[in-house]
């Protein structure tokens, strides 16, 4: 798993990873990380329990389907490869980099590591008055509605 191997590394070469993270996956013989079961549930468990960072496998990010108050206070990075979690999961130091390199491999054309943004009806705008806001985003198809939930003039 991406988790056991993370920690080995760290603890065999006192790397240290950061303490609001989580992560999940399985992990194959050629540094991969295929997709795993229960995301939805692990995420919502690990921004519950005050996790601010995740990562999990790329391949499942169709399949989360958090409520929105966890996106607010929960980033969640894609990871294909064991280069991408050490991307996030280890603070930075000479040793980190180390790793980096030596996996770069697994990673020709460079990171891999993506940020899962919140969906789209769930986009974050901070207004002048400095408070934050959600705003609905307009439909993609018939029923369109403008920023105020109106229906948009049909053109």
């Amino acid at each position: 798993s991406v988790t056991i191997t993370t920690a080995i590394l760290s603890a065999l070469d006192e790397v240290p990873i950061y303490q609001d993270l989580a992560m999940t996956g399985s992990l194959n013989v050629r540094g991969m990380v295929p997709p795993v079961g229960g995301i939805t549930a692990k995420l919502e468990a690990a921004a519950e329990s005050g996790i601010h960072t995740a990562i999990i496998p790329k391949i499942n990010a169709k399949d989360v389907m958090i409520e929105a108050r966890y996106h607010e206070t929960l980033e969640i990075y894609l990871a294909e490869t064991i280069r991408d979690v050490i991307e996030v999961a280890f603070a930075d130091c000479p040793k980190k980099q180390e790793y980096m390199d030596k996996l770069a491999v697994l990673n020709p054309n460079g990171s891999t590591l993506e940020k899962l943004d919140p969906p789209a009806k769930y986009i974050i705008h901070e207004d002048e008055s400095e408070e934050v806001t959600v705003i609905v985003a307009p439909p993609t198809d018939e029923g369109q509605q403008d920023e105020e939930g109106a229906p948009a003039p049909v053109a």
